[in-house]
């Protein structure tokens, strides 16, 4: 770990002995290094995106809450990932 540090230019205020001893401070001390110099977080407002509201078609929904009121487990939330492993059209079927 200290050599790939020492690549990147942030071995500082560790040493072997001080990671395996568990040393708290020298540890956090190196962590905090590591991040101001290697942030890779995005810059704020650099990556916004808006996440889209899916919609459910009024079909879906119907057909959804039927489903839902003949007691069907697992309760189903969306149409097509719930359906997807086949239980529930099998409890449907039993019904």
């Amino acid at each position: 770990m200290l050599n790939e540090a020492e690549k990147i230019d942030c071995r500082e205020f560790v040493a072997p002995n001080d990671v395996a001893q568990g040393n708290y401070k020298l540890n956090l001390a190196f962590v905090a290094n590591l991040f101001n110099k290697y942030p890779n977080l995005p810059e704020p407002g650099t990556d916004e995106f808006e996440i889209d509201a899916v919609d459910e078609t009024r079909e879906e929904k119907t057909y959804r809450n039927w489903m839902n009121s003949m007691g069907v487990d697992p309760h189903v939330n969306w149409l097509y990932s719930d359906l997807c492993s086949g239980v529930i059209i099998f409890q449907l079927y039993d019904i």
